[in-house]
Order: C-alpha cells, then structure tokens, then sequence
C-alpha cells in the first residue's frame, strides 16, 4: 500500500487496499510485523442470459476457486451440464446449453472438485410461446352462400393436436 498509515491514541487503523484475483481459500496479509489472514470465498460473477429458452446458450463466469481446479456445473435438475477447469488465480468461464426441464427459476451451481468450494446462481427457464402450426387440409366455398370453409388441423407446441374449422 502506498503513503502512510496513521494510527489513533490507541493504535487502531483502518487500511482499504484493492484485492487481486487469487485463488480461493485463506489468504495471508501483514501489516508490519502483524499478520492475519482473509478469505476469498468462490463466488459466479456474471450470468449471461440471466433468462432464456430450453436451448438457449449460458454463459457463467466467476472466480474465488482453488488454482488449476475442475469444476463441475449443474443446472436446475441436471447435474453435470458441464465441466470446467479454473485458471491459475482460480477465475472460470464455463458454457452450457439449457436442457428440457420444468419452466421457472432454475439454480446454476459451480462445484470445485479438490476444494469443495460451491458457488450458486439463478436462471429463469422461461416457456417459449410458439403459436400454432396450421396444415390445411380441404377447403371448399359454396359461393351462392358466399361462405367459404376451411378444415386444418393445428398442432401446438405441447403437443397437443386440435381439428379447426374457420368459416
């Protein structure tokens, strides 16, 4: 820390300094000949998208893990979505691909396989609104009426299949 420290009638001082990356666990620090310690906890710093589609790509970044750790990551109800490896300061980035589970709040948790840090996140899985697919099947008019009929059939996203009748 650069400049001076100055202290009140009984000695006590309070110092704010900058931490640098460094891996996770219990950290050294001195200031003259005191020592002590301070710990750097694994945390996930970014998820990006915070919210998505079963599909949608996730991106998670963060640090606070043990140097050159494997890490593992589950998603929601899938554990093992993807693995990872730390940097040397133990600061990840990891991908993975939201697979098909019940829509709502999801939990992203980073497991440190030789620390046995954990750090945890959420994603929002959303349902994907998808209106219906149309096949026409026969379409016929009746023009002294001036009607003119159409019969489909229309799927929707969930599967279920429904007869239309426009007229």
């Amino acid at each position: 820390v650069d400049g001076n420290i100055w202290t009140d009638d009984n000695g006590a001082f309070v110092i704010s300094f900058s931490v640098p990356l460094l891996p996770g666990g219990d950290n050294p620090v001195a200031v003259g000949n005191v020592e002590g310690s301070f710990m750097i906890e694994a945390r996930i710093s970014s998820v990006q998208p915070t919210s998505g589609w079963i599909g949608s790509e996730v991106v998670i970044a963060g640090d606070g893990f043990a140097a050159v750790e494997p890490i593992n990551v589950n998603f929601g109800d899938t554990v093992g979505i993807a693995i990872g490896v730390t940097l040397a300061d133990g600061e990840f980035h990891v991908g993975f691909q939201a697979d098909d589970q019940e829509y709502g709040l999801k939990e992203i948790a980073i497991n440190g396989s030789t620390s046995g840090s954990v750090a945890v996140a959420d994603f929002e899985l959303m349902k994907r609104i998808v209106p219906p697919s149309v096949t026409l099947i026969s379409a016929y008019d009746e023009w002294e009426s001036g009607i003119l009929t159409v019969e489909a059939t229309a799927e929707d996203p969930d599967g279920v299949i429904s007869k239309v009748l426009f007229q």
